[in-house]
């Protein structure tokens, strides 16, 4: 099958079909080639509906559609792992105020805003746990990309990574 090129995907259900083939195929794979391909030709509209689901408030498939994209993009970081620089430095940037613009369990980050819902803490501890991942799992990738922050998002970020490592006790 052939991937659909991001240019010609248009009406949000066509780019969430168009992740759900991408996440069946990532997982799929049993080489990470055609995963870094897959990643090339679908990655920024993973990002763009991610970043645009996570403040879709009241849409009733917003929690849904960032599980899939966060799953998708934890897909394509394992196959690009040794090399993650530069996907968190794209990443990081996204992710990041979307925590902020969700909150965290326990009103950690202070209370979410009242748009975000009751699916908003989960949304942000959903994220929360991805930035533990790649920071366990990239290191110096992670430390550099975190570098690259304005100090508010590298507040927020070290916030949500102390939260979720203590299980925002």
């Amino acid at each position: 099958s052939t991937l659909p090129e991001a240019s010609r995907i248009g009406s949000l259900p066509s780019i969430k079909q168009a992740l759900s083939e991408g996440r069946v195929d990532l997982k799929a794979l049993s080489s990470c080639v055609p995963a870094q391909a897959l990643m090339s030709s679908l990655g920024p509209t993973i990002l763009s509906l991610l970043s645009a689901s996570g403040v879709a408030y009241g849409d009733k498939t917003r929690a849904s559609t960032c599980t899939d994209c966060i799953r998708t993009l934890l897909l394509g970081h394992r196959c690009v792992a040794s090399d993650a620089g530069a996907l968190l430095g794209v990443l990081l940037p996204v992710m990041v105020p979307l925590i902020r613009d969700n909150g965290l369990p326990n009103n950690h980050l202070g209370p979410p805003p009242k748009a975000a819902g009751p699916e908003g803490p989960t949304i942000g501890k959903l994220l929360a746990s991805c930035l533990v991942h790649f920071a366990k799992t990239s290191g110096p990738a992670f430390k550099a990309a975190m570098a690259g922050l304005g100090e508010k998002d590298r507040g927020t970020l070290e916030a949500a990574v102390r939260g979720e490592m203590s299980g925002y006790g």
